[in-house]
């Protein structure tokens, strides 16, 4: 048990980190990054936040890790009350500054209205953001823990996203970066995982879905063009440029920056890459100057 939480705390505060360091260049164009990269830990940008803030990405994460210490199991009922915790931000260092994603605030407001938690995760085709993704890692490790077979997790995943995005591209999404994860934690390296996770069973999907995930399932991805590599918040493409930035960068701090400097939606993708790369490469990798400087350490270590 002592191992399996070391492996929570390094991807956990790998994805703090990540979020923290991608916060405040979010939204910047590509071309300006890598033109002039970030090196290091900052503050500002579009939030105007302290140096080391995180964000949306680490407080989901923190809801469904807390729910998931309440039960002992990931219960939809108690994880829809820890998101409405979120939006009123009793996991969030600044207040009032960070939103849900659009997608997650109206199942958010489906449930407050007395609809069944079952039909409030959205359906629609156009709105597959990367909100439930980021809700993702408690549920690796859940799985983890318990040793659950690939049929479970499948199931499981699909309960969990289902409560803010119901189409099947995010659970496809989902499911992957969750399966992925676990591999990570039973301690294969990022290519053997991807080499796993190509071999799952994928069966229950329909091919129209899945062929979005092609790269991923069908590539060895690192070996694409950076052009081809977006950042714009959908979740097929927040996946696929974690995994690319990843399978291209050999630790911690080279993985982080490669992130943040492709532009866009850069907390999502930093701290996807920050959890995954947490998991490879331990605490003990991230740079001092970095650890020291995040803020909220109080919240996370309540949760580790």
């Amino acid at each position: 048990m002592v191992i399996s939480m070391q492996k929570f705390k390094d991807g956990l505060i790998g994805l703090a980190i990540g979020d923290a360091m991608g916060l405040p260049v979010i939204n910047m164009s590509r071309d300006i990054l890598l033109t002039n990269p970030i090196t290091e830990m900052v503050g500002g940008g579009e939030y105007n936040c302290l140096k080391g803030t995180w964000s949306i990405p680490t407080e989901l994460t923190l809801a469904v890790r807390e729910s998931l210490e309440k039960h002992g199991y990931l219960d939809k009922q108690s994880i829809m009350h820890r998101l409405i915790d979120v939006d009123n931000d009793v996991y969030a260092i600044e207040k009032d500054t960070f939103s849900l994603g659009n997608t997650t605030k109206k199942a958010i407001e489906k449930n407050k209205s007395g609809s069944d938690l079952d039909s409030c995760g959205n359906i629609d085709l156009n709105e597959n953001g990367s909100g439930a993704l980021l809700m993702m890692y408690p549920v690796a490790y859940y799985a983890y823990q318990n040793k659950l077979k690939e049929t479970d997790v499948y199931e499981l995943v699909k309960d969990i996203t289902s409560i803010t995005h119901n189409h099947e591209i995010n659970i496809i999404g989902c499911y992957i970066y969750t399966m992925y994860l676990l591999f990570l934690l039973r301690g294969k390296d990022k290519y053997a995982s991807l080499s796993m996770l190509q071999c799952c069973d994928f069966s229950y999907f329909e091919e129209e879905y899945l062929d979005l995930y092609s790269r991923i399932l069908k590539t060895s991805l690192k070996d694409i063009s950076i052009d081809n590599i977006v950042t714009n918040g959908y979740i097929v493409s927040s996946l696929e440029s974690a995994l690319y930035v990843l399978l291209n960068s050999e630790n911690y701090s080279q993985s982080i920056l490669g992130a943040i400097n492709l532009g866009g939606k850069t907390n999502i993708t930093s701290s996807l890459v920050g959890c995954m790369a947490g998991i490879i490469y331990t605490e003990n990798d991230i740079p001092d100057d970095w650890l020291r400087s995040l803020r909220g350490k109080d919240i996370l270590d309540k949760f580790m």
